[in-house]
């Protein structure tokens, strides 16, 4: 097989990996009917429909996908007379009830960081939903991985690539301190920020968007979850606020986000990036390449080529050590970083040897306590979604390294498949 053609090959089937790890047609209808048995009892406790949010509607969903709902938590009979998390649970206790009559099992999950109420529905082939309350911002996150996927059909693809890949190398455990499904998308992004072929919807072009940037302040704390929404032309704005048409804005919200739901997985179909010249248009606005130029050269990379760089990018060039060099979709550096291994110390130490872990190690090595895969929230200040040990992020080092390897080495389709599968 000459060299192109084995490169076509491996190109193609990489592209079956993600429409195989896609939900189907069944698991969408399934998906679709559980949200409307949730709405229903939504909307009979609360008056309001909750809003869809998480991968089911940001065009990165995978079969083992689960649905994620969100109510306001104000103007729902509650009042302010109760701290955050005393309402959060009165919320859930008073949704239990009408939930478990619709045919959900239900367990209230009061320990999690934000309390939610964990739900089971159907026979043999369940779908599972969390529901949460009174936090916002979790839709505009939704909102903004949705934005990124519609610039260009690669995105999703990846995206599902990587998140599978992930799943299989048992690096998403979050219990174990190890990068959410959620951060890994944010790699993904970030990383395709610094190859030019995403803006940054946090920091538009001023020929888009005048600085100073808009605020959208959301939640409480507030948090601002501004960013450009280049279909529509402006940035987003909040949904919660103010209390005044609450009802009809959260009714059209929530049709919105269905409609976003039936019609994900076109995201990852393989087609033309761009096509209109809107589209065009909205790619040189913000200092993006057209078409014709996206389809040469490097940043014309096919799923192969990006899922190999992608690796290569967080296990050889990204420079963790660096003082401020948190990985971020709002700012990304494209500053190298240097060797995983610093010099004078070619064996890295194990959990083991020091078990205070990644600071320890930073004063043996002469490198700085902040050194890490610090990977920064969107819009939560001072959040790391990343690992958050040194044995973490050795675990995940580790798995970039070999399958970094690995892909120098890939020759047949046969050899891609074995990139996810269980190590």
């Amino acid at each position: 097989m000459a060299r192109s053609d084995a490169r076509d090959a491996c190109e193609a089937q990489l592209w079956k990996v993600v429409r195989r790890n896609k939900p189907t047609e069944d698991d969408m209808n399934r998906h679709m009917a559980a949200y409307g048995k949730a709405r229903e009892a939504c909307e009979a406790t609360f008056g309001y429909p909750p809003l869809l949010y998480g991968s089911a509607v940001s065009g990165f969903a995978t079969r083992s996908s689960d649905l994620d709902l969100v109510l306001p938590l104000d103007d729902v009979g509650l009042g302010g007379r109760a701290s955050f998390r005393t309402r959060v649970l009165e919320a859930i206790d008073r949704l239990r009830g009408p939930m478990e009559r619709t045919g959900f099992n239900t367990e209230a999950v009061s320990g999690a960081r934000v309390p939610i109420l964990r739900c089971q529905w159907g026979l043999g082939t369940h779908t599972h939903m969390d529901i949460s309350f009174g936090k916002e911002c979790v839709v505009h996150n939704s909102r903004m991985l949705r934005t990124y996927a519609e610039f260009d059909h690669r995105v999703a693809g990846l995206g599902v690539l990587v998140k599978t890949w992930a799943k299989s190398r048992s690096l998403t455990d979050t219990r174990d301190g190890l990068p959410s499904p959620y951060a890994w998308l944010l790699l993904v992004i970030h990383f395709m920020q610094h190859e030019g072929i995403l803006p940054i919807l946090q920091a538009p072009p001023e020929n888009i968007c005048f600085k100073p940037y808009p605020k959208v302040f959301v939640d409480e704390p507030p948090m601002d979850v501004f960013f450009w929404q280049p279909s529509e032309r402006r940035p987003n704005s909040a949904i919660f606020t103010p209390a005044s048409g609450l009802r009809e804005r959260l009714h059209e919200e929530a049709d919105r986000s269905l409609a976003l739901m039936q019609t994900q997985d076109l995201l990852c179909q393989p087609g033309a990036i761009m096509s209109t010249d809107e589209e065009q248009a909205r790619r040189r606005a913000f200092g993006l390449q057209d078409e014709d130029a996206v389809m040469m050269g490097d940043i014309g990379d096919g799923l192969l080529a990006l899922l190999y760089k992608f690796m290569h990018y967080y296990s050889c060039e990204y420079q963790y050590c660096r003082r401020n060099s948190g990985i971020s979709v709002k700012r990304p550096s494209r500053q190298r970083r240097e060797p995983y291994h610093p010099a004078g110390d070619s064996v890295v130490p194990t959990a083991a040897e020091h078990r205070d872990g990644l600071g320890n190690w930073g004063e043996k090595a002469d490198w700085d306590r902040g050194c890490g895969m610090w990977i920064e929230d969107p819009f939560e200040n001072g959040r790391n979604l990343g690992p958050i040990s040194y044995t973490c992020q050795r675990q995940v080092m580790l798995e970039l390294d070999d399958t970094l390897a690995t892909m120098a080495t890939i020759q047949t389709p046969a050899d891609v498949e074995q990139l996810f599968r269980p190590a």
